[in-house]
């Protein structure tokens, strides 16, 4: 066999990650198998599991490359091992409540609830450990509140923003369409002004939508799809509001303020340094480190991993960040307009 042909064969399916289950699976020792979509969860579930199997269980976790193989791979294993204990699988609720999709329901599979992991992670207590964490200040400081008042009000802008676009999705989903959201990049839809404040990017949004998702919506749907966005407004923002598009605000949004609070520094002849860069790529990573574990999701680990002695999880740090600067009276009334 070639080494490309190995490589072919060593490629992540179903099948795959049965095979490796199988291998590892063995009911008569203390061992927890977890299953997820993909990367981005497996590094989101991952601490989180730990803290319940720690010191008690081994840990194996499993990529199944999307949601419909996570449900395709538990029906093989519960069908074939029925009361199998301390196998679990992850997945995301997306839209699929709203639309009426059917999914198998079982106590060993947990289901976000809100739209995917990164709308738990697009969080003031999450910015607010961000802040005291990786921003080191030199000559300058600021208070913590104003600042996390301004991503309230700046989240909930996104929010009535976007729920347009997540009534395009829903829409085109109820016409039996497909759109590839993977492609569509928030960047041309979303844009930050000089004072922080969210804003619409350039026109003919929805003719890049359709464009960057390979649909096609037909003439006449606006009406259609202003309904839906009046139906979704109803409903809490993070359970409708696609996880991808929403950690695209936060990350953008901690750079912008970042790269304010620099400026401003500098005026007085301060510095503002960043430990740690916060790029799209690593956000799972370093955000869920700074999250305290959903109130679901722990209920969930505690059901299926009892007695377990769970290691205290850090909630969000005191606000405040040393004595308010001469300078911030001018910040602080940019960013509130």
């Amino acid at each position: 066999m070639s080494f490309v042909e190995a490589l072919r064969e060593a490629r992540i399916g179903r099948t795959t990650v049965l095979h490796e289950f199988y291998t590892n699976y063995n009911p008569n020792e203390s061992r927890a198998h977890a299953f997820f979509e993909g990367h981005p969860d497996k590094a989101f579930y991952r601490p989180f599991i730990e803290n319940h199997t720690r010191g008690r269980y081994r840990l194996y976790t499993y990529r199944c490359e999307g949601k419909s193989r996570v449900y395709d791979t538990f029906r093989e294993i519960s069908a074939r091992h029925p009361e199998c204990r301390g196998v679990l699988f992850f997945v995301d609720k997306d839209v699929d409540d709203i639309l009426g999709v059917p999914w198998p329901t079982d106590p060993r599979i947990f289901v976000t609830d809100v739209y995917s992991i990164e709308n738990y992670l697009a969080d003031r207590s999450v910015l607010a450990r961000l802040i005291n964490d990786l921003l080191r200040f030199k000559n300058v400081s600021y208070p913590t509140d104003p600042l996390l008042e301004h991503f309230d009000r700046q989240l909930q802008r996104f929010y009535r923003r976007i729920t347009p676009v997540m009534a395009w999705v829903v829409y085109s989903r109820r016409m039996a369409k497909r759109p590839n959201l993977g492609n569509v990049q928030m960047g041309h839809l979303l844009s930050f002004s000089s004072d922080c404040t969210v804003r619409f990017g350039p026109r003919g949004r929805l003719g890049y939508l359709d464009a960057s998702a390979g649909i096609s919506t037909p003439t006449g749907a606006g009406i259609h799809m202003r309904r839906v966005a009046k139906e979704l407004s109803r409903i809490p923002p993070k359970r409708i509001v696609r996880g991808k598009f929403e950690i695209w605000f936060f990350v953008e949004f901690f750079k912008q303020l970042v790269a304010h609070l620099q400026s401003n520094a500098a005026e007085i002849g301060g510095t503002v340094r960043l430990q740690t860069p916060l790029e799209h790529s690593n956000a799972i990573e370093i955000l869920t480190t700074r999250l305290q574990v959903p109130h679901s999701l722990d209920l969930f680990l505690r059901l299926h991993f009892p007695q377990t002695r769970i290691e205290p999880v850090e909630g969000p740090r005191e606000t405040g960040i040393g004595v308010v600067s001469k300078a911030w009276r001018s910040f602080l009334q940019l960013i509130r307009g």
